[in-house]
């Protein structure tokens, strides 16, 4: 049995206050973990910036988001294989989910303005 892939990332706010999240794919094709690296940091922003929303992420924003001065990107950090068991809610390999961000890189990441975001909640 091929080991899973565990996709880490994190939000960050201006103040630079952190969280962490981690979403864990099959890899039924035994795509290696530095090709999978390699096509990874190809779609993301030269800061491993992406918007996870375009790529069916939970989003890991504070619970005051949207501030006016927070950023809306999350931010990939590295990948490693596993033994646990897949949690990714659309059920998706990582195949699959790296094909999703390679479209969404295409056609472009979405910043979102937390201003605009503050009125749209009121």
């Amino acid at each position: 049995m091929l080991p899973n892939v565990k996709f880490f990332y994190e939000y960050r706010d201006e103040s630079n206050y952190k969280n962490f999240g981690s979403v864990i794919f099959t890899n039924p094709d035994g795509i290696p973990i530095d090709d999978i690296k390699a096509r990874l940091q190809k779609v993301f922003f030269a800061s491993m910036l992406f918007n996870s929303n375009q790529v069916g992420l939970p989003e890991l924003f504070f619970e005051d988001f949207p501030l006016p001065s927070d950023m809306t990107l999350h931010e990939f950090d590295s990948i490693e294989t596993t033994d646990e068991v897949t949690n990714d809610y659309l059920c998706r390999t990582i195949n699959q989910f790296i094909k999703e961000a390679e479209k969404e890189s295409a056609t472009g990441w979405t910043v979102i303005d937390p201003l605009e975001e503050l009125f749209r909640q009121r």
